[in-house]
């Protein structure tokens, strides 16, 4: 069977759209047989058209994304102001279909990992139903400490395995050197990376490749390409 990882994020805007997109194109440069999605996007569509662009034509961008909606709200009140209904058991179905294709799935969650993607079910629930291991971006700023604590927290009093957090930082202030430091005092097991954002400017595939190429040894500790 194949394996599933979860890439969620201590809040929208964490960076798991990138982090996705660099791991994807990492582990498929390195041989392996990768595919990711977005199970379910608010607003524009533009994170899904990255993970689709990736991944040369293996999956439509309807597979990639099955759930789409107008409106940039959490999933669940976008669904529901459209007149529709996410159940855990469909958006289950999209992502096992995809997982029986490749032998690593990455799924990107939607907004945190408690963010409402349907009604009373979350990321955490789908990490539970497909036995995923996590990996959790965290926007390096001033008050990601609680939120990456708050997250890890959660996770491992659901005994989910979380293999790494990583921080997406902006840049090498001081504010965002400590808060690697203070965070990995709380992590634990789980591993506690940084990745400085690049410059995405022009053509975001290309960006992306330029991208994994200079961190390409970060990206192999945070997902071992095996």
């Amino acid at each position: 069977m194949s394996r599933v990882v979860l890439v969620t994020g201590t809040n929208t805007g964490s960076g798991k759209t990138i982090l996705t997109a660099l791991l994807l194109t990492h582990l498929r440069a390195k041989g392996v047989r990768a595919l990711a999605m977005k199970p379910v996007e608010t607003g524009g569509r533009r994170d899904a058209r990255l993970l689709h662009a990736l991944q040369n034509d293996e999956a439509t961008l309807d597979e990639t994304n099955p759930f789409w909606f107008r409106e940039a709200l959490a999933p669940s009140i976008a669904a529901r102001r459209a007149g529709r209904a996410l159940l855990k058991t469909t958006v289950l179905k999209h992502i096992r279909a995809m997982r029986d294709r490749c032998d690593l799935l990455l799924v990107e969650g939607a907004g945190g990992l408690l963010s409402p993607i349907g009604k009373n079910w979350s990321a955490l629930d789908l990490a539970k139903s497909l036995k995923a291991k996590v990996i959790v971006a965290a926007h390096n700023e001033l008050g990601v400490i609680n939120h990456a604590r708050l997250t890890l927290d959660r996770l491992r009093s659901e005994n989910i395995f979380t293999k790494s957090l990583v921080l997406m930082s902006g840049g090498k202030t001081r504010v965002q050197r400590e808060n690697n430091g203070e965070i990995g005092k709380y992590a634990g097991k789980t591993r506690v990376f940084e990745i400085v954002k690049m410059n995405l400017s022009g053509e975001w595939k290309r960006s992306i490749s330029r991208c994994e190429k200079k961190i390409t040894k970060t990206l192999a500790l945070i997902m071992p390409p095996r």
